[in-house]
């Protein structure tokens, strides 16, 4: 595990991009590996600041899918 300064030099360099809520396309300047770094780390210091952590899980049961490239998901609209 990464110490807090590690995590807090890795949140610095992070792109920051400001936009609206009416703006034509969500930015993506992060790979899929790397915004879904900025998640973990997110949720990590958002459980730091209530005290709490989370009960660690098995992969298999996080709150999440990955879809992968020709995936259909049930919210793409036909997309």
């Amino acid at each position: 595990m990464s110490t807090f300064d590690e995590r807090a030099s890795a949140r610095s360099r992070w792109p920051v991009l400001r936009t609206t809520l009416n703006a034509p396309e969500a930015p993506a300047l992060l790979d899929g590996t790397a915004a879904w770094d900025a998640v973990m780390e997110l949720t990590w210091e958002a459980y730091s600041l209530a005290d709490q952590m989370p009960d660690p899980l098995p992969r298999a049961k996080w709150p999440t899918r990955l879809f992968r490239p020709g995936e259909q998901r049930a919210d793409s609209h036909g997309l």
